[in-house]
């Protein structure tokens, strides 16, 4: 008896959670993602300098004291009209960023927003099988998760790489 009252309960909650699961995703392409291609916008341009100056041979320790001399790099390397600096960032940020250091920054962010894509989907699967949730219900949490998924997006941060 049990059972099949879970069973209803479960049937009547799936179209909810697929109406829930669409509007969190057009939010997410809508707000997130689109947004997102073709700029520079964001915190990327500050991990992608940083590792463009790596890959260049020059040192991080000025970009942690010399924030004029961070944005003249910026400039340099093609990020133009955005305002940037290294000083709150670790150097690992530096260092993740490394294999897309070698793209024009554009091109570089647009890879970086794919693999958090497939990032996204890769946590949604982990968190189903630690959680022992079914994915509509883990999809419909981790999307709504809320402006954090949106900036990570959105700015090209590196949260969802760290939550993985």
């Amino acid at each position: 008896m049990l059972n099949k009252l879970q069973s209803t309960i479960h049937k009547a909650q799936s179209p909810f959670l697929c109406l829930c699961l669409l509007g969190f995703s057009i939010i997410i392409i809508r707000y997130g993602i689109l947004p997102a291609f073709n700029n520079t916008k964001g915190d990327f341009p500050n991990y992608y300098t940083a590792a463009r100056l790596l890959v260049d041979d020059i040192s991080l320790a000025r970009a942690y004291r010399d924030v004029i001399w961070f944005q003249k790099q910026m400039d340099r390397y093609g990020i133009v009209d955005q305002a940037g600096g290294f000083i709150p960032h670790p150097p690992s940020t530096a260092l993740i960023l490394l294999p897309l250091a070698v793209f024009p920054p554009v091109i570089a962010k647009n890879i970086w927003i794919i693999f958090n894509i497939l990032l996204m989907v890769f946590d949604i699967i982990l968190l189903c099988k630690i959680t022992r949730l079914p994915w509509l219900i883990t999809s419909v949490l981790f999307l709504g998760s809320g402006i954090a998924l949106l900036n990570n997006l959105l700015f090209g941060q590196q949260y969802l790489l760290l939550l993985t």
